[in-house]
């Protein structure tokens, strides 16, 4: 058995900090700073670390871009919706999924993205179409975040590359 690289620890800090703020945030409807910052630090490390190591700037310019689109997106949400449409926290966490996911690759980012709303998305909906959630209750949002974003670190690239070639979009 090897030494686990940077990546690996950074992924297993990640797991843990996922069950800790999903759990935080299905029962408090916050998502910690005192969880989210430390989170974000160790992606940090974790991501510009592995590219030092292994010279993979390419995939650290990707994350970045990653980041800064999740990030302004959420942002874009809780400022236009005065911040009726998710909490401040979901904001700040936003950035940090999109580093990580992104330096799995624009698939991974992509179908991370997008996976948040579906796996949310479909099931609140239905709640709401059937009278037991009520328009305007506060939904925590960060669970759905973080299980997006492990859809796309592990199935991602994979679901892209699927999407694109039934779509005929490659």
């Amino acid at each position: 058995m090897g030494v686990p690289n940077i990546l690996d620890l950074t992924l297993l800090y990640f797991c843990c900090a996922s069950i800790v703020l999903t759990l935080i945030d299905i029962d408090t409807k916050t998502l910690p700073n005192i969880i989210v910052i430390p989170t974000f630090i160790i992606i940090v490390v974790g991501v510009v670390g592995s590219s030092l190591l292994n010279e993979s700037w390419d995939k650290l310019f990707v994350a970045t871009v990653w980041a800064g689109i999740y990030g302004a997106f959420y942002f874009a949400l809780w400022f236009f919706t005065g911040g009726k449409g998710l909490g401040y926290g979901d904001v700040k966490l936003a950035p940090t999924l999109g580093l990580l996911v992104g330096f799995y690759g624009s698939g991974a980012a992509a179908i991370g993205f997008v996976s948040a709303f579906i796996i949310g998305g479909i099931p609140l909906s239905i709640l709401m179409l059937v009278g037991r959630l009520k328009r305007g209750t506060q939904i925590p949002l960060g669970p759905f975040l973080l299980v997006g974003a492990w859809v796309g670190i592990l199935w991602g690239n994979q679901l892209a590359s699927t999407y694109v070639s039934i779509t005929g979009l490659s």
